[in-house]
């Protein structure tokens, strides 16, 4: 109870916080789509049924159960091969394998398989009590841009039963694309929902675009307008987009939303930590160790070459090194607020900081197969500490 009342005091800690930023504007989400429109029409929808007291009256400011319609305009769900789910809001369909050509991959090509509870995962998920299990969610970076097999949840499943055997070892890949953080505390409520009975839960947060995702719910839970932004300069990414897509989506066009609307990066980190502050309490009510792990975007890793690298992109959005330097605080200020919290904190930047560009796609900007390993890497010790090494 205590650990649930954590949580809780948390979360609502850091919406207060975030409310008393009400009268600085509202702004509008940055992406591929523009939604103003669609949140817009939600908040009016919400805020008449709350009037009447019915349908969506229950709505607080925090993660909420909503159903398919909402969760439609609020997240992903467009795309054929993922489907709603009451607790994630969205999640892989079940038993698919679809090929993604991929040159660079060293097989030209990589697949995409779920198990019949729509997990990465080639096998089952084992349903009895495992010695060790651990539940892993995150991005499109945990769920790889990879076959099963090469995603750094596998990896480490692979490395802790070597290292381990006779130990029954389950590493369950739970990401997700486009997943954030109010998906990563849904994902944990299905991992309970399913009595999977981890051992570790662990949250990766992709400092590319996982704040900047936070913001569209938010809004939409807390019932904040949200205008401007991207139609005021979506001239230019579309003019970006000819230079150099891929590291749009990936964490440049987030840098943009921040520079033109810095009050939102306020709203963004507090709401992240109150959502990880609810996720800790509910890990700790269980029994779980809750762990978090920063995986940093390419264009974090060192200021001055990101302006070197990217420029080209760069100038076209009109960003400076302020800009990328205030997403590099962002993570420092998320990570000190995690450790505050008492939670088990793995910061990837320095590994990735060591091999710089090497660790990520080319094609994309999603970490590649070298990448996934130093991930698997730098996880195995601090998890093997946590769990099999103290019985």
């Amino acid at each position: 109870m205590l650990a649930v009342l954590f949580g809780t005091v948390a979360a609502l800690f850091a919406f207060v916080l975030t409310m008393q930023n009400r009268s600085f504007g509202a702004h509008a989400s940055v992406g591929f789509e523009n939604k103003t429109d669609d949140l817009a029409a939600l908040l009016a929808e919400r805020n008449r049924a709350m009037m009447a007291d019915v349908g969506l009256s229950e709505l607080l400011p925090w993660r909420l159960s909503v159903p398919e319609r909402i969760a439609k305009k609020l997240f992903p769900l467009s795309n054929t091969t993922q489907i709603y789910d009451e607790y994630s809001y969205f999640r892989h369909k079940s038993n698919m394998t679809y090929a993604n050509e991929w040159p660079e991959h060293p097989k030209g090509r990589w697949y995409v398989r779920t198990n019949s509870i729509g997990f990465r995962e080639d096998a089952e998920t084992p349903r009895e009590k495992q010695d060790l299990r651990i539940v892993i969610t995150g991005d499109s970076h945990t769920d790889g841009a990879c076959d099963n097999a090469e995603t750094f949840p596998n990896l480490l499943e692979g490395a802790l039963s070597e290292r381990h055997p006779g130990k029954t070892i389950d590493v369950v890949n739970a990401g997700k694309g486009g997943f954030s953080f109010y998906n990563y505390l849904g994902m944990l409520e299905r991992v309970e929902s399913l009595d999977l009975k981890p051992d570790v839960f662990v949250v990766t947060v992709y400092g590319g675009n996982d704040f900047q995702e936070v913001l569209m719910p938010w809004h939409f839970f807390a019932g904040v307008p949200r205008s401007g932004g991207a139609p005021t300069y979506w001239d230019k990414v579309e003019a970006a987009k000819h230079v150099n897509e891929a590291c749009l989506s990936q964490g440049i066009l987030a840098v943009k939303y921040f520079q033109y609307a810095p009050d939102e990066l306020e709203r963004a980190l507090q709401s992240a930590l109150g959502l990880s502050g609810q996720i800790v309490g509910e890990c700790r009510a269980r029994g779980i160790v809750p762990v978090f792990a920063y995986l940093p975007s390419w264009y974090e890793l060192d200021a001055d070459r990101t302006m070197e690298e990217f420029g080209a992109v760069l100038d076209v959005m009109e960003l400076k090194r302020a800009d990328i330097e205030r997403v590099i605080v962002l993570a420092d200020r998320y990570l000190a607020g995690l450790r505050a919290l008492g939670a088990q904190v793995i910061d990837l930047r320095p590994v990735f900081q060591a091999e710089r560009g090497d660790l990520y796609w080319k094609h994309d900007h999603h970490i590649n197969l070298l990448g996934h390993q130093r991930v698997a890497a730098a996880l195995l010790e601090p998890l093997e500490a946590l769990t099999l090494q103290h019985p």
